[in-house]
């Protein structure tokens, strides 16, 4: 990711979840929430805007952690993680090096009566 860039990031829920709060490193994050197709009816995808600042250029051989905080109905919780590289924001061959991401999406579980929301499986697309 390239510091001072932009960035949509969508989330998939499956199965679908009303999402009530998102924050991404600590700062609430406005999102919106997209209508899923006709094939897609197993999820809900949101959206947000997420502008990379505040962070210093990953040195080589190392990789940072975007931390990702959910509120979902039900007053159920869910955290995560992504690991990224950091890059000058002029520095534009290294950030096309890998495959962007487009979405982050997740399979989820959670037991009745509890907060805690598990990821069964995550995958970025």
């Amino acid at each position: 990711m390239r510091i001072g860039h932009t960035y949509k990031i969508n989330v998939c829920f499956r199965p679908p979840r009303k999402l009530l709060k998102w924050t991404i490193q600590g700062e609430k994050t406005l999102f919106t929430q997209a209508l899923p197709s006709k094939a897609n009816e197993d999820l809900s995808v949101y959206s947000t805007i997420w502008t990379v600042d505040g962070f210093e250029v990953t040195r080589r051989g190392r990789r940072e952690k975007i931390h990702f905080f959910f509120e979902l109905e039900r007053g159920q919780i869910l955290t995560t993680t992504l690991q990224v590289k950091f890059y000058a924001s002029q520095n534009q061959s290294a950030s096309q090096w890998g495959q962007p991401m487009h979405a982050l999406d997740l399979l989820c579980d959670s037991q009745p009566g509890q907060s805690a929301v598990v990821v069964r499986r995550g995958s970025i697309l």
